[in-house]
């Protein structure tokens, strides 16, 4: 079961990295080329939609890694 949940985290981190690569993306390449009405419009607010596309997988994966470690020891 603590593999399954470390699998779980660990793959929920790495979809989490793929939003956020495409967020963070998606902010910049308005920013450069301009906005398309109707199509592609820049966010409201750009700095938190890349702070949070970059600290997301971070906390996901390590919230992994730590959830698990955490359990087996106390599994004694």
């Amino acid at each position: 079961m603590r593999n399954a949940a470390l699998l779980l985290g660990v793959i929920g981190g790495l979809l989490a990295l793929v939003v956020g690569f495409f967020s963070y993306g998606y902010t910049e390449v308005i920013d450069r080329y301009g906005e398309v009405r109707g199509l592609a419009e820049q966010v409201e607010n750009v700095g938190l939609i890349r702070t949070v596309s970059f600290v997301a997988p971070l906390l996901a994966i390590a919230g992994a890694g730590w959830r698990g470690s955490a359990r087996s020891g106390a599994a004694s």
